[in-house]
């Protein structure tokens, strides 16, 4: 199996607008890859092409049509006549027989803290508890790739730490390969093992860096992820 899935010479135009215009970069497999950059700069136009929703003007996307996607949005997007639990059930439908279906669903519940509130419909919990029902909907579909496009985007400081460490939870129980696509330099810093900035359109890369240190290890007091953080700010808002 290949290490990596690749993106060569992409290109995509809107209404006259060049977003990318030989964008190449490359994916690690059963890692993290989050995607920085300004607004408009093509974060979320990039996650569509990748998993298939949009199409390229031109370029290759190799190997990534040959993979299964779960998506997490900024917002839940939880059909609200059904349950959490039903909610999880919809994804799963014929992918598995009712016994393997429960049991899977009582698992990743109970891993974001959400197996009392399975018979919840969505409009009687908190946006957080909404988010978290996502993410484990995301993880309960045997998918390859887990798109994420800015799924912790106005929760407060304290949900946001508690949901980014029930997903990096939920992670290390299947380490899938993870796109994952945020404002937030911070949030990059302490989920991410590949980073990705992206500048303004035509869009290239600005940055491209590994973090090696273990997330349960990390600290964004660490000099070495300051040092990161650093390089990414000098290019964060590069024209």
């Amino acid at each position: 199996m290949k290490p990596n899935l690749t993106i060569n010479n992409l290109q995509k135009i809107y209404n006259n607008k060049v977003v990318f215009q030989g964008l190449s970069i490359s994916i690690p497999l059963n890692r993290v890859t989050c995607i920085l950059g300004p607004s408009g700069c093509g974060k979320t136009t990039l996650l569509n092409l990748i998993s298939g929703i949009e199409k390229a003007d031109s370029g290759e996307l190799d190997d990534f049509q040959n993979h299964t996607f779960s998506y997490v949005f900024q917002d839940s997007r939880l059909l609200p006549w059904k349950s959490i639990q039903e909610n999880l059930e919809f994804v799963l439908k014929n992918k598995y027989v009712s016994s393997e279906r429960t049991e899977l669903i009582h698992k990743y519940l109970d891993m974001v803290g959400l197996g009392d509130f399975k018979n919840y419909y969505p409009e009687r919990l908190s946006g957080g508890m909404r988010q978290r029902a996502a993410i484990a909907r995301a993880f309960v579909y045997p998918s390859d790739i887990l798109v994420m496009d800015e799924p912790f985007k106005g929760l407060d400081i304290k949900i946001k730490k508690y949901i980014m460490k029930k997903f990096l939870e939920l992670w290390y129980e299947d380490q899938r390969t993870v796109i994952f696509v945020t404002h937030d330099i911070e949030e990059c810093l302490m989920v991410a093992d590949k980073i990705l900035v992206l500048s303004h359109p035509p869009a290239k890369i600005n940055y491209e860096g590994l973090i090696q240190i273990p997330h349960y290890e990390r600290s964004l007091q660490d000099p070495k992820l300051l040092l990161i953080e650093n390089k990414i700010k000098q290019v964060f808002f590069e024209e």
